[in-house]
C-alpha cells in the first residue's frame, strides 16, 4: 500500500511541475513586448537577454530607397515579425538557428513606418542576445546584391512557415541568392545562402 501511494505521489508530482511548465512557457509567449526602440539608419541596437523577452522596434522609411534590416542572433534562434505601413505582416526565421543573421528587406514600395517584433519561440530558459541594424540599400549598393539580398529574405520568410511547400521555396531562394553572391564576388554571404 504504501509503495502505490509513493507511486501515486510521484506521478501527481510529475503532473503538477508539468502543468506549471506549460503556464511558463505560455506566460513567456504572451509576455509584451519591451518598451519600443527607434530604429535609425546606420546605428546597431544590442540586447542581452532570456528567450521569453520581446523586443518591437518601429523603422521609418520615408524615401524611395530600398533598406536592409539585419537582425545578428547571439545563443538564441529569433523569430523576426514585420509588419509594413499598409499593416500587411509577414514571419522570418533562418535555418541558422542561433547564430547567424535574419535578414529582412524593407521598401520601397511601402513607405512610412515598419512595425519590427523580435522574439524567441525557445523554451530552454537560454539566455543570449541580438544586434538589429538597419541599411540604406539604394542607390550605393549594385543591383544584383539587393536582389540577392531580396532573396535571403524570400527565404527566410519562407523557412518560417515551417511546413514542406516553405521549405522548398526556401532552399530555391537561397540557391538563386547564393549563384548571385558568386557572380558578385561576395563569397561569405554565398556561404551564409548555400549553408
Amino acid at each position: 500500500m504504501a509503495r502505490g501511494i509513493s507511486h501515486s505521489a510521484r506521478a501527481f508530482g510529475a503532473v503538477l511541475a508539468s502543468c506549471a511548465f506549460a503556464g511558463l512557457v505560455a506566460q513567456a509567449q504572451d509576455a509584451p513586448p519591451t518598451a519600443p526602440v527607434v530604429l535609425e539608419e546606420g546605428r546597431e541596437v544590442q540586447r542581452s537577454h532570456s528567450a521569453s523577452d520581446r523586443y518591437l522596434y518601429p523603422a521609418d522609411t520615408t524615401d524611395d530607397e530600398t533598406y536592409l534590416l539585419r537582425i545578428e542572433q547571439s545563443n538564441l534562434d529569433l523569430i523576426v515579425t514585420v509588419q509594413d505601413p499598409s499593416g500587411e505582416q509577414a514571419t522570418y526565421d533562418s535555418p541558422l538557428s542561433r547564430d547567424g543573421s535574419e535578414t529582412i528587406v524593407l521598401g520601397p514600395a511601402a513607405r512610412g513606418r515598419y512595425r519590427v517584433e523580435v522574439h524567441s519561440d525557445e523554451h530552454t530558459g537560454a539566455r543570449g542576445g541580438h544586434t538589429v541594424s538597419l541599411r540604406r540599400l539604394t542607390p550605393s549598393v549594385d543591383q544584383s546584391e539587393v536582389t540577392a539580398w531580396r532573396w535571403m529574405s524570400d527565404a527566410g520568410a519562407a523557412n518560417a512557415r515551417r511546413n514542406e511547400h516553405g521549405w522548398e521555396i526556401a532552399t530555391l531562394a537561397y540557391a538563386r541568392a547564393a549563384g548571385l553572391w558568386s557572380e558578385v564576388g561576395r563569397p561569405a554571404a554565398e556561404a551564409d545562402a548555400l549553408f
